[in-house]
């Protein structure tokens, strides 16, 4: 009977023990070769997802061409969403969409056991070479429940049609005394390669910070350089332009920074 005793009391402890340890590394990303390269994940946050970014890493560079292989890790923490949305962004700015109802456990490699969950990314010859590019990985249809990579590099010397809109490009205050507001808008004209273009406004959403779709300032400006928009837009807050060719909707650029209207 002593023995059996001691045995329950060795039992209790054991279990309390491992309790304390899982509570303790409740964040822990299993199958993670490399767990500090992996975005970090909060648990306890109102908006928290289950899944951290293990690839691409801060700082690697890629071609334009290749194939990137985009990992992604699972915490312990809650419940993994069945399927995922993969975006391409810079910044806060969203590019471009990636891939739309991705398996969560969609397999990219299976090496000695070791099995990484990803998506294999063929990046377009198309996209312009800036070094603060970000995958963005959220809950299918679900934009703001989400994990980014760190910042990395595509490298594309042989694609001309980039950084082409020369106002508003950033920092520019438009100043007015009344609405509707002149937004003077041009661009490098000859980078573009189309009879017309498209252009786009973006404004800065409160909620998630992220720039979002607004309004289509004109759906065909004669590729001139130069357009001018009026239309009412409130002051203090932030905007971007987009300008897309008409002949290939793959050539696109968008103000590097944000504007701001105010007024007089």
């Amino acid at each position: 009977m002593k023995n059996f005793t001691l045995l329950v009391r060795l039992l209790i402890i054991c279990f309390g023990i491992l309790i304390v340890s899982c509570q303790q590394n409740e964040n822990l990303i299993p199958n993670n070769k490399n767990n500090s390269s992996a975005a970090k994940i909060d648990c306890n946050g109102e908006n928290s997802f289950p899944i951290g970014i293990a690839s691409p890493l801060h700082g690697s560079v890629v071609n334009a061409g290749n194939s990137l292989k985009i990992t992604w890790l699972f915490s312990l923490c809650s419940t993994v969403p069945e399927y995922l949305d993969i975006y391409l962004y810079r910044g806060n700015t969203k590019i471009m969409n990636i891939a739309l109802h991705v398996s969560s456990y969609n397999q990219v490699s299976n090496t000695n056991g070791y099995i990484e969950y990803g998506y294999n990314w063929t990046i377009p010859t198309s996209l312009c070479g800036y070094n603060d590019y970000k995958i963005r990985v959220t809950k299918y249809n679900a934009a703001l429940i989400y994990s980014d990579s760190n910042a990395f590099s595509i490298v594309n010397p042989t694609y001309t049609y980039c950084n082409w809109i020369i106002s508003p490009n950033g920092g520019d205050y438009i100043a007015s005394g009344s609405s509707p507001v002149a937004v003077p808008i041009s661009w490098n004209a000859s980078l573009v390669n189309a009879s017309s273009v498209k252009i786009e406004v973006f404004k800065k959403d409160s909620q998630s910070d992220l720039f979002i779709f607004d309004r289509v300032a004109t759906n065909s400006a004669p590729n001139t350089g130069s357009y001018t928009y009026y239309f009412d837009l409130p002051q203090g807050i932030e905007y971007k332009i987009k300008i897309t060719s008409n002949s290939n909707p793959n050539i696109f650029d968008y103000s590097d920074g944000s504007f701001y209207v105010i007024f007089d």
